[in-house]
């Protein structure tokens, strides 16, 4: 699991058709709905997607939104946000990617596409 850190407010993950498939928040209620998050993210990543931010391949994106910094990662089944009061430092980077990593394998064993 992520570590908790006092900047994290919430966790997120959707599938990669923007279901939402869990919303952990890091206190009483989460920051961002969920349907937000996930326009977001969604938003973002057809921006990335067109080559304007970074490189089209890039899986990882960082967006502010509503005061808040979002950090979210696509992988093959799913797609995991972080969300914090400022951008999140890529320092945890390594540590949602392999929370995404284990959430896939999960889903595969159920047959999620």
């Amino acid at each position: 699991m992520i570590t908790t850190r006092k900047q994290a407010l919430g966790i997120y993950l959707f599938s990669r058709q923007g279901m939402p498939l869990v919303a952990l928040p890091s206190g009483e209620r989460l920051p961002i709905e969920p349907a937000q998050v996930e326009g977001v993210l969604a938003l973002a990543g057809e921006f990335d997607r067109d080559g304007r931010n970074g490189s089209p391949q890039e899986t990882v994106t960082r967006v502010q939104y509503d005061g808040y910094g979002i950090l979210g990662m696509r992988g093959e089944h799913a797609v995991v946000a972080m969300v914090s009061r400022d951008l999140l430092d890529q320092d945890l980077v390594p540590e949602l990617e392999r929370f995404l990593k284990r959430c896939e394998k999960r889903l595969r064993r159920q047959g999620v596409q």
